[in-house]
C-alpha cells in the first residue's frame, strides 16, 4: 500500500517541520502546496525537511493560487498523488509519539499503531477511515474538543463507478462520491491540531469572511440545507457572535430532521448561545433537548450544572455533575469538549461540595481532577480549605468508640470519618487512624500513614488474623490496655507499640443526683455471650432484695431467650429503653454491675462511676489493673456495703481515665 500525504499550507512555517517529521516513518509520497500568498519561511521550512530527510525523490512541492475554496485547493494537491490512499494534513498538525487517550482512559503508542490500521485500511478496501482529532487549546494533555474525522481517503474510483473521491463544499471539507459502508474508525489514533496562537485568530477571521458568504449562497441554493445552518451558527459562535449563531440554529431545528449527533450539537450550541445572551430559560430547554438527544455525553450535563451554580442552587448543580460523572467518555463524530469528559466534572463537582460545605469531598474530588491536569490554582482551591492542617482519616466500624474524640480533631485538622475504608479518602489523608484491627486492615495500601488500635473484641476473636499482619509497616499500634498488650505476640517493633487507655468525659457523666434508691443496681450497653448474660441472670435470682435496672440492647436472640427464661419468674427486673441521655440513668442507680467474662476496658463501669455509682465487678482478665480492689464480686451473693463515696467514685475515673488524657496521647501518636 502506498500513501501520498496532501496539505495546501500558508504561514506555516513555526509548525511545520514538526508536523512532517511525525509522518515520515509511514508516508510514502507528500504532495505539498503552497500559498503564493505566504509571507513567512513556510517554504524554506519544508525544504529543510526534505534536505534533512533526503527524501527529494518522494516529494511534490508546488505553489498554488488560492480561490476562496477549501475544496479546490485540496482537490488540486489530491489530483497529484499517486499512492493507493491519501492522508489529508495541515501545517500545524502532527501525530505524537504517544498520548493519553480519554476514551481509553490510558496512554496510547500512537505512531507505533499506525502501520497497524494502514494494513487494516487496506485489507478492509476502505473509501474513508476516521481518525481521532484533538483540538487546541490544550490544558496539558487535554484537548478543547476531539472527535472523530475522516482524514484517509481511498484514491481509487468511488461509489458512482467513474469518477475518485474528491471534496464538495467550498467553505468546509465534504467529501464527494464516498460509501459510508466502507467508511472505518480508528479512535486510537490522534492527530493533534496545535495552530499557534496568532495563526489561531487570522484563520478565525479568514473562515467567518469566507464561510458566511459561501454557506449563504449555499441556503439561497437549498433553503432547506441543514448542514449548511450548523456550519453558520458553528462559524458565528466562533466570532462571538451569538446573536446570529442562535438565528441560524433555530432554523435548523425548524426543519424535520431524525435525532442525530448533528442534531445534539445544535442543541447544545444554541444552549450555550442563549446563556451568554442571558436568556436563560431559553437555554434550559435547549441543553434539556440536547440532553434527551443524546443522554450518554457529558457536556450538556455540564453546562446545565453550571447555570444552577450561577443561580447558586448546588445541589441541584451537583446532581447534573454527578450525572456526568456516571458517563463514559464514546468516540462521536461531533465535537466532544476534552475537559468535559476528563477533569472537569470532578473540579465542577469539588467547587460545588465547597458551596455545600462537605470540604472532604471537596478535596478528594479536585484530587480526582488533578491526576489529569496540574494547575497552581487547584492548590490553592485546596490550600483554602485546608488552610495546611493535617488532613486525618478516621475509620470505625463502629462508630462510637472514636466519636468523642473526633469532634475535638475537628477543631484542629481536616477531619473525614467512614466506616470502611475508602482509598481515595487513604490518598487523600496524611494520617490515618483506625479503630479496630478488623477487616479493614486487608485493604489499606498506605500502613506508612496508618495507627491502629486494637481492643479486646480482635484479640480474642482475630488472633489467627492478626498474626499474619506485617505489623512493621504501620505508624504505629495503639492497645487499650496493657493486659490486651500482654497477651498479643507482638515485637516491640522499634517503639512502634504503646498503650492508651479508654477515657471519660466527665462533662457529659456527672452526678445530679446525690439520693438514690440503694437497692438499684443498673447494666447499660449492648449484650453478647462475653457479657455473660447467664451470669447476670444468677445473680438476679440470688439477691431478691435488689432491683435490677437493664438498659441493655441484645445482639444474640437466642441468649435473649434463654436469658428471659432463666429470669422469667424474678420480680426484680426493671427494663428500660435506649436512653439518649445516658446520664440520667446511671443518676437512678447507687450501684453499676459487670458480669463479663472479657473485657478491655468496660464503659459501662467507667461512666456509670464517673455518675457516681458504686463498680461491682466480676474479675475478668486485667481487671484488677483498672478497677478498684474492693469492687469485685466473691459471692453470688452480693453484699452491697460501698466503702467509698459517690464524689470519690467520680474522683476515681476523672484521676485515672479522663478523656482528655486519651485525646493527647492519641494526638501525640497522629503527630509524631
Amino acid at each position: 500500500m502506498k500513501l501520498s500525504c496532501c496539505m495546501v499550507l500558508k504561514n506555516e512555517g513555526q509548525t511545520i517541520y514538526r508536523c512532517l517529521d511525525s509522518l515520515k516513518s509511514f508516508v510514502n509520497e507528500f504532495i505539498i502546496g503552497i500559498d503564493d500568498k505566504t509571507s513567512d519561511n513556510t517554504k524554506e521550512e519544508v525544504n529543510r525537511f526534505i534536505s534533512d530527510n533526503s527524501l527529494e525523490s518522494i516529494c511534490n512541492l508546488y505553489d498554488y493560487k488560492w480561490n476562496d475554496s477549501f475544496a479546490e485547493a485540496r482537490n488540486i494537491g489530491m489530483d497529484k498523488a499517486t499512492g493507493d490512499y491519501i492522508l489529508i494534513m495541515d501545517g500545524h498538525e502532527y501525530f505524537p509519539e504517544k498520548l493519553f487517550s480519554i476514551t481509553e482512559n490510558r496512554e496510547l503508542p500512537v505512531i507505533e499503531l499506525i502501520p497497524k490500521i494502514l494494513a487494516k485500511i487496506e485489507e478492509e478496501k476502505s473509501h474513508e477511515s476516521f481518525l481521532m482529532l484533538y483540538q487546541q487549546p490544550f490544558v496539558g494533555q487535554m484537548p478543547n474538543n476531539y472527535f472523530l474525522q475522516p482524514r484517509i481517503y481511498s484514491n481509487g474510483i468511488g461509489k458512482d463507478g467513474k469518477n475518485k473521491l474528491r471534496f464538495g463544499r467550498a467553505a468546509h471539507n465534504v467529501i464527494r462520491n464516498s460509501d459510508p459502508e466502507k467508511s472505518i474508525h480508528f479512535p486510537e489514533i490522534m492527530l493533534l491540531h496545535d495552530a499557534p496562537k496568532d495563526n489561531r485568530h487570522e484563520r478565525a477571521e479568514q473562515r467567518a469572511k469566507m464561510n458566511v458568504k459561501q454557506l449563504k449562497g449555499d441556503l439561497k441554493k437549498n433553503s432547506k440545507d441543514t448542514r449548511a445552518y450548523f456550519y453558520l451558527g458553528n462559524t458565528y459562535m466562533e466570532v462571538k457572535d451569538h446573536e446570529k449563531a442562535a438565528e441560524a440554529f433555530e432554523k435548523y431545528l425548524t426543519i424535520d430532521r431524525p435525532n442525530t449527533e448533528e442534531k445534539y450539537q445544535v442543541n447544545f450550541h444554541l444552549g450555550i448561545c442563549y446563556r451568554e445572551l442571558k436568556k436563560k430559560r431559553l437555554a434550559y430547554d435547549a441543553f434539556y433537548r440536547a440532553v434527551r438527544i443524546s443522554p450518554r455525553r457529558r457536556d450538556a450535563y455540564l453546562l446545565i450544572g453550571d447555570m444552577f451554580t450561577d443561580d447558586e442552587r448546588h445541589e441541584e448543580a451537583l446532581h447534573s455533575y454527578n450525572s456526568a460523572l456516571l458517563i463514559k467518555p464514546e468516540c462521536s463524530r461531533m465535537f466532544s469538549n476534552g475537559a468535559a469528559h476528563t477533569w472537569m466534572p470532578y473540579q465542577r463537582a469539588a467547587y460545588a461540595y465547597k458551596e455545600l460545605g462537605d470540604y472532604q469531598k471537596a478535596i478528594a474530588h479536585i484530587r480526582r481532577a488533578q491526576r489529569y491536569v496540574q494547575t497552581p490554582e487547584w492548590d490553592e482551591f485546596v490550600d483554602s480549605m485546608t488552610k495546611k492542617k493535617k488532613n486525618v482519616l478516621i475509620i470505625d466500624s463502629i462508630g462510637s468508640f472514636t466519636k468523642p474524640f473526633v469532634e475535638h480533631f475537628k477543631t484542629k485538622y481536616n477531619v473525614v470519618t467512614t466506616k470502611k475504608y475508602d482509598r481515595y479518602l487513604a490518598e487523600w489523608a496524611d494520617c490515618i487512624w483506625q479503630e479496630w484491627a478488623d477487616g479493614n486492615l486487608a485493604e489499606n495500601i498506605c500502613p506508612e500513614k496508618t495507627i491502629v488500635r486494637i481492643h479486646g473484641y480482635e484479640a480474642y476473636t482475630n488472633m489467627r488474623m492478626l498474626q499474619q499482619i506485617e505489623w512493621g509497616k504501620f505508624k504505629s499500634v495503639v492497645f487499650v490496655a496493657q493486659h490486651i498488650r500482654d497477651m498479643f505476640p507482638m515485637p516491640s517493633l522499634n517503639g512502634q507499640v504503646r498503650v492508651i487507655q479508654n477515657g471519660v468525659d466527665t462533662d457529659k457523666f456527672f452526678i445530679k443526683n446525690s439520693s438514690r434508691d440503694k437497692k438499684n443496681v443498673g447494666i447499660a450497653g449492648y449484650m453478647n455471650v462475653k457479657k455473660n448474660p447467664m451470669r447476670l441472670a444468677k445473680y438476679i435470682k440470688e439477691n431478691p432484695n435488689l432491683n435490677f435496672h437493664l438498659r441493655i440492647e441484645w445482639q444474640d436472640p437466642f441468649l435473649k431467650h434463654s436469658f428471659e427464661y432463666e429470669v422469667k419468674d424474678c420480680k426484680n427486673i426493671i427494663a428500660h429503653g435506649r436512653y439518649d441521655d445516658l446520664n440520667d440513668f446511671w443518676n437512678q442507680m447507687a450501684y453499676v454491675i459487670s458480669t463479663s467474662d472479657i473485657e478491655s476496658f468496660s464503659f459501662n463501669i467507667a461512666e456509670a462511676m464517673a455518675c457516681g455509682c458504686h463498680p461491682i465487678v466480676y474479675p475478668w482478665r486485667g481487671a484488677e489493673n483498672i478497677w478498684p480492689k474492693d469492687s469485685f464480686i466473691k459471692s453470688s451473693k452480693l453484699n452491697l456495703d460501698a466503702s467509698r463515696s459517690m464524689i470519690e467514685e467520680r474522683e476515681y475515673i476523672k484521676q485515672n481515665y479522663p478523656l482528655s488524657r486519651t485525646i493527647d496521647d492519641m494526638e501525640l501518636e497522629l503527630t509524631k
